[in-house]
Parts: C-alpha cells; sequence; structure tokens
C-alpha cells in the first residue's frame, strides 16, 4: 500500500485550512493514523445527521465507507485510497464514532 502519511511539514502547511475547518464544524477536527496501514486523515467530527445517513445503509460494511467518505477532509480525494484497500474503513469509522462520543468504555469479564 501507498504511504498515506501526512508529514510535519504538511500538516504546518495545513494549519490555516484546518484553523477554517475547526470554525465551520462546531463538532470538531480530528486526525486519525492507522497503525497498520501508513494512513493519515483529517476528518470533521461526525454529527448526527451523518450518523444517521451512514446506519441508513443496508450494511455496515457500506455505512462505515459512507460514514469515512462524509467525514474525510483530507486527502481530498480520500475515495482512491478506501479504492486501494477498502478494509480502511472500518477502523477509521469506529474512531469517528468514538470521537463523537457514541461509544462508551467497557469493561468485559469472561465468567
Amino acid at each position: 500500500m501507498k504511504n498515506h502519511r501526512i508529514s510535519p511539514e504538511k500538516l504546518k502547511e495545513l494549519e490555516p485550512e484546518i484553523k477554517n475547518w475547526k470554525e465551520q464544524y462546531s463538532n470538531g477536527v480530528i486526525l486519525i493514523s492507522l497503525v497498520d496501514d501508513p494512513v493519515d486523515v483529517i476528518a470533521k467530527v461526525p454529527s448526527l445527521h451523518h450518523m444517521k445517513e451512514a446506519n441508513s445503509l443496508k450494511n455496515e460494511f457500506d455505512a462505515n465507507k459512507q460514514l469515512v467518505l462524509s467525514c474525510v477532509l483530507y486527502p481530498e480525494n480520500f475515495a482512491s485510497v478506501l479504492e486501494e484497500k477498502d478494509t480502511l474503513s472500518s477502523p477509521l469509522a469506529t474512531e469517528l464514532v468514538n470521537a463523537a462520543g457514541l461509544l462508551q468504555e467497557r469493561i468485559v469479564k469472561k465468567l
């Protein structure tokens, strides 16, 4: 897979745009870095509207992809990154939902 990391220099270059995004999206803007794949994205935290729109799709894979594509702000061509490896949508969607505060910490014990 091609490297899709955001370098510190690129992040510095994007600062004015990130500032604008923060003003535009009241839920916040986050940077997600995947550990197992060389992928970084800047995304807006999903609103309830984004969550409902994604959840209206029939299967979880399509819902995750829809949520990710509706929230990723950078890289702009993220759909082409998903074409390289479509399974990236699942961990990214999990982080987006977590950032929205819809997941709770859990303790699971085997009985």
